[in-house]
């Protein structure tokens, strides 16, 4: 389920399941880091329940706005949340952050603000952003039939980067040729799209039915075996990486941190959490820092 399904009502999520938005289109396609084609066609039959969002997405809902009204500041007056759907009566439908006056979408996205920023974004002006939000964007310019989208991401350690995404009408035409026919073979028709790419996420929030049993055939015993197996190496991983640990403390002495003679440095530092939602305390890590390798 896309961030911008988080929160909405019973009624609002069963319109959004009436057709293909915007943001289910990297997942259809196979190009989403979150989202299978069998993911998206489990949302949109209903057999999954809603999801409610992580402490990532829940940042970036607020901070998206913020991102808006910057991009209002370059971009003129904007109309916010509109919902165009594709001519035709097709089920592909955009619902855009913004749209200029001029009729180009806009869209808000932020990016590590709680991890690493990922390499994808490139330098502003350009549209070298990553393959599932460059779907999103085409799929809106599919449907708002624009030539030019923009997006303006808050990015860590960048700030706010404005991207220029033209419209390549060769691509918006495979988009169009590509999603009815998915439609129409895995909603309309049915037929359930390949389960290996499957995502934990929405295994787990499958709607369950309660004190259903059902019987499992002996071909999936081996799960089981394979799962007791992956315990007992986890647990034996977990073992050894401690004595390691406990070698190279004792290594260490007294001392905070030791060093290679190539330079790579072993540390255990006393790190500071200040008490915001739970009180303040220090506590040692023991970090690795490899020598840098000179060209």
């Amino acid at each position: 389920m896309s961030v911008a399904s988080i929160g909405l009502s019973d009624e609002a999520l069963d319109e959004r399941r009436k057709g293909i938005g915007a943001s289910d289109v990297a997942g259809i396609l196979g190009v989403d880091p979150w989202r299978s084609p069998w993911d998206v066609w489990a949302d949109k039959r209903g057999l999954v329940e809603p999801w409610k969002g992580n402490q990532a997405t829940k940042i970036g809902q607020y901070l998206e706005r913020a991102v808006i009204d910057f991009a209002e500041a370059e971009l003129g007056s904007l109309t916010r949340n509109v919902r165009v759907p594709y001519l035709g009566g097709h089920p592909v439908v955009a619902t855009l952050d913004a749209l200029t006056e001029d009729g180009n979408p806009v869209e808000s996205k932020t990016a590590g603000m709680t991890g690493p920023l990922a390499p994808y974004w490139g330098d502003a002006g350009t549209d070298q952003i990553p393959e599932h939000y460059l779907c999103q964007v085409h799929t809106q310019l599919l449907c708002t039939g624009a030539d030019m989208a923009f997006l303006y991401a808050l990015l860590g350690g960048r700030g706010i980067v404005r991207y220029e995404i033209p419209r390549h009408d060769d691509l918006c035409e495979t988009l169009a040729n590509t999603l009815l026919e998915w439609w129409d073979r895995h909603i309309v028709h049915g037929e359930e799209p390949s389960r290996e790419k499957a995502s934990l996420d929405i295994v787990k929030r499958f709607r369950r039915v309660p004190e259903k049993v059902v019987g499992l055939g002996d071909d999936l015993r081996f799960l089981l075996a394979s799962k007791e197996n992956l315990a007992a190496e986890a647990k034996d991983i977990k073992e050894r990486q401690e004595e390691c640990d406990k070698q190279l403390l004792l290594a260490l002495g007294d001392a905070e941190v030791g060093m290679f003679a190539d330079g790579t440095k072993v540390s255990y530092l006393e790190q500071h959490r200040k008490g915001y939602t739970v009180e303040p305390s220090s506590y040692r890590v023991l970090r690795i820092a490899k020598a840098k390798v000179k060209k």
